[in-house]
């Protein structure tokens, strides 16, 4: 089975899993996140010089990296590493390889804190949206889903300055996501402070 097809039916594997179990109150950790990330992961992978093979460990990663919300909310990383095991065991890849995407996936737990490249893209794929023009309707989504989910409750003024310091002191780690998303999101923290101001 080569990279592509493993992939895609990994792809389907996890459509499928959400379809069924996602629920519906995920607004932000939904599968076009995983989409976004998982090509993200890709597109970092490739700008960073890995291998075929370390990309396709990534992309994999990146599949697989929100899975758990299907059995929990907090600290649903372990859960989604689990579930790719289970899937990757079937699917045929190696010890090694699994491991591998494991600690990709635990890796994406906040706070962030990398140990290798790899690992560094998949963080800066799980965020890549804090640097892009959908920023905004991308974090509407989020608010949501913890409103709903976590049963928080934020003012405008709240959301702002919660994104305003998160914003403030997140750093990309890798140098091809500082590249592509640094720009766009000193302008979306510009922004944000502009909006605190006017409200």
């Amino acid at each position: 089975m080569n990279d592509k097809t493993q992939i895609y039916e990994a792809l389907q594997y996890v459509r499928g899993l959400f379809r069924k179990k996602l629920p519906k109150s995920m607004y932000y950790h939904d599968i076009k996140h995983t989409l976004e990330v998982y090509r993200s992961a890709i597109r970092y992978g490739k700008m960073e010089g890995l291998s075929k093979k370390d990309i396709t460990l990534l992309a994999l990663a990146g599949i697989f990296h929100d899975t758990g919300y299907v059995r929990k909310y907090n600290k649903n990383e372990h859960e989604g590493a689990d579930i790719a095991k289970k899937y990757l065991t079937t699917a045929g890849f190696g010890r090694k390889e699994i491991s591998i995407i494991s600690k990709l996936i635990l890796a994406t737990q906040m706070p962030q804190r990398p140990k290798n490249l790899m690992q560094e893209i998949i963080c800066d794929s799980d965020l890549d949206s804090l640097g892009r023009r959908d920023f905004f309707l991308r974090g509407s989504y989020l608010r949501k889903e913890l409103e709903t989910r976590r049963g928080f409750r934020f003012s405008d003024k709240e959301w702002d300055m919660i994104q305003i310091k998160f914003l403030a002191s997140h750093k990309y780690f890798t140098e091809s996501a500082r590249k592509m998303r640094c720009d766009r999101k000193k302008k979306n923290l510009k922004k944000l402070k502009q909006m605190l101001l006017n409200a």
